[in-house]
């Protein structure tokens, strides 16, 4: 049984390096990508690629977080586990948005958040609100802990709980979709927009041509 367990943690750890790294590379060519790359201002709110980007990056950023917590799995109980990543990751977002108004991730693709009606840099609450996917985690370790809606061997949601997340990600992606701003569920209920930083300035208007000089 022992052997059977070590075999499983191997290949997890497998996987999850082997994420990591692509991610990565990902994360590599993405900031190549966006890297001394400027839109036009009617592009400003045209963020749904950048945003997915935007995630991966994120993912290899908090990869070593995350190797970290894996280390621990032989002494935790997978339940406990997945609540630490689920705070972790949060955590993240949270400060990261409230005190810079991107993440790592945005940065690298040239995206922030701001406040929709003041074009303001959003403070904490918002950036709490915006993070309403923390609910569903929390509604993860609720179910983890009473040992229900889960399977411990894979951390995969099942029943109600994995209803509710579907719903969520559904809303998400039709609210984006439904208004001019790109905002999505959680923007909507944070009162925050997400748009490009890398917005290329009007040139200015090139000088008028100076009328020749008559003849005396």
């Amino acid at each position: 049984m022992g052997d059977m367990n070590s075999g499983s943690f191997s290949i997890g750890s497998d996987i999850d390096a082997g994420g990591a790294l692509l991610c990565l590379v990902l994360a590599f060519f993405v900031g190549r990508y966006y890297h001394n790359r400027f839109y036009p201002l009617t592009k400003r709110y045209r963020t749904t690629v950048p945003r997915f980007w935007a995630g991966v990056v994120d993912q290899a950023v908090l990869f070593p977080s995350k190797f970290l917590l894996n280390l621990t799995a032989a002494w935790l109980s997978p339940y406990l586990l997945a609540l630490l990543h689920i705070v972790v990751n949060t955590a993240y977002s949270i400060l990261m948005h409230a005190r810079y108004g991107q993440t790592i991730g945005k940065c690298v693709c040239k995206i922030k958040i701001i406040d929709h009606l003041t074009d303001t840099p959003i403070n904490l609450n918002q950036a709490v609100l915006r993070d309403s996917g923390l609910l569903i985690g929390l509604l993860y370790a609720v179910a983890a802990l009473k040992g229900e809606d889960i399977r411990p061997d894979e951390l995969t949601l099942t029943g109600t709980a994995a209803m509710v997340a579907g719903i969520w990600f559904v809303l998400e992606i039709i609210t984006m979709l439904l208004n001019k701003k790109r905002r999505a569920l959680h923007d909507l209920i944070a009162g925050t927009v997400v748009v490009r930083t890398s917005i290329a300035e009007d040139h200015p208007a090139a000088p008028a041509p100076t009328p020749p000089e008559e003849s005396p």
